[in-house]
């Protein structure tokens, strides 16, 4: 940051300026075009979200993201594996009714029949349903614990697309930023052009030093590197972005702002909600020792259809029902260890609840004080930036009027090019940290203007 003395000094110098400019009377031939103000359209549109929290979103930004999340390879996924849980729910909820089946025997026997021995035809087929009445419970806790995963899923979903939506916006304010440091740099490289033409003339007119001249030459040579050095990083970033949005970019990429959001902490985050979500499946699978132990009953219904049985046996059942208890207990011990399992696997989830809330807040919470720094920086460069471009104004009419040597005014030039560059270093900077601190209360896709997909 400049001292205090440093900004005196350049008040003192437009103030000796201003005056000199309105005491003369001078005709100037030729003057050094100063530079435009610094905020084009778009960025001034930027600069005022940033300020009064104005929301606006660029058509191309909203067409772009549209048809860029749903090819997203971790959204595809994600939504596969939703669709993979829902099956899951769906089998689960299935074993609450019964079962029909239908059987066919065709075979041949050597039977004994009392004292005779009879070579049977069996030809026969019968339908029955089976239906499990009692289980301990397993089958409805299952099912409550496949629909809560349904809801991680869904969580998860919304965390891939957050993810998605993050880093094509990052990319996106990224061509961006190469666009408006462009602009700065060909404003640049035009005001040193024009003024290495003047110095030509006057170093024609044997008014100019060599070493004045080798000066203005190298400032020129700076900046025409600086353009092009530009123009390479912004067609790499278009590169990304257009890969991010599927291999085709048909929008031209215009500025757009975050809308303003009411951040509540990180209870809406999508890891977290994940998290829990999984949490509760893992505490509803779990099983106390009665349940464990609890017997199995079954209902089953049987009915003959067909039967062509030659010679036929002396009995046969045409239909029929019965109710089976049946209790099985491993003598491995396969039960408890199956119970100790499912308790520590709900110790596990929880604790991983607890360390994706401990993460997201310590992010959300580190990013506090680094967005509070750079608001104020951005508001003593805005107004530096102000002040810069009068001075930049008022040296080209000192210089001309032969107040301000050549050195004086490549230095103003140059630093009026740095301050610009800080400036809008800083608006990318913030406007990256602030997506991060909406995703992490899980605000982005809303603040980005996408509605989430339902689910």
């Amino acid at each position: 940051m400049p001292s205090a003395a440093h900004t005196l000094f350049w008040l003192s110098l437009l103030g000796g300026a201003l005056s000199a400019q309105a005491g003369t009377d001078l005709k100037l031939t030729r003057s050094i075009s100063a530079p435009a103000p610094a905020a084009a359209p778009d960025e001034s549109n930027t600069r005022q979200h940033m300020q009064s929290g104005a929301a606006l979103r660029a058509p191309a930004w909203t067409a772009l993201a549209a048809r860029a999340l749903p090819q997203d390879p971790q959204v595809r996924s994600a939504q596969a594996m939703l669709e993979a849980v829902q099956a899951r729910y769906r089998q689960s909820r299935s074993r609450m009714w019964p079962s029909f089946g239908l059987q066919s025997v065709h075979g041949d026997s050597s039977d004994r029949d009392g004292r005779l021995s009879v070579e049977r035809k069996t030809r026969q087929s019968e339908a029955n349903l089976r239906w499990n009445l009692y289980q301990g419970g397993a089958d409805y806790a299952e099912m409550q614990a496949a629909d809560a995963e349904i809801i991680a899923a869904q969580a998860e979903l919304l965390r891939a697309q957050e993810e998605a939506a993050e880093r094509l916006a990052e990319a996106y304010f990224d061509v961006l930023r190469l666009q408006q440091l462009r602009r700065c740099a060909a404003q640049r490289l035009q005001s040193v052009t024009e003024l290495a033409a003047q110095a030509g003339q006057q170093r024609e007119a044997g008014k100019l030093a060599e070493l004045d001249w080798g000066q203005v030459q190298n400032a020129k040579l700076e900046a025409e590197l600086t353009l092009d050095s530009l123009d390479a990083d912004y067609h790499s970033a278009l590169i990304k972005l257009r890969l991010l949005a599927g291999g085709e970019l048909r929008e031209e990429v215009a500025a757009f702002s975050l809308a303003p959001v009411t951040l509540s902490g990180i209870a809406s985050n999508a890891s977290v909600q994940a998290a829990q979500a999984r949490a509760s499946a893992a505490s509803l699978r779990q099983r106390n020792l009665a349940a464990t132990l609890a017997p199995k009953v079954d209902l089953q219904l049987r009915r003959q259809l067909h039967n062509q049985t030659s010679p036929p046996p002396s009995t046969e059942q045409q239909h029929g029902w019965s109710v089976s208890l049946s209790w099985e207990w491993p003598l491995g011990g396969e039960v408890l260890a199956r119970r100790d399992e499912t308790a520590a696997r709900a110790r596990q989830a929880q604790a991983e609840v607890s360390r994706a809330e401990l993460s997201a807040l310590a992010e959300f919470e580190a990013l506090r004080p680094r967005l509070a720094n750079l608001q104020r920086v951005l508001r003593n460069l805005r107004e530096q930036e102000d002040k810069m471009t009068q001075i930049v104004r008022a040296s080209a009419v000192q210089f001309e009027a032969g107040r301000r040597n050549l050195q004086q005014i490549i230095q103003t030039h140059e630093a009026y090019y740095s301050l610009q560059q800080r400036r809008i270093e800083h608006e990318h900077k913030f406007t990256l940290a602030h997506m991060r601190q909406l995703a992490l209360g899980g605000q982005l896709l809303d603040s980005l203007g996408l509605r989430p997909d339902a689910p």
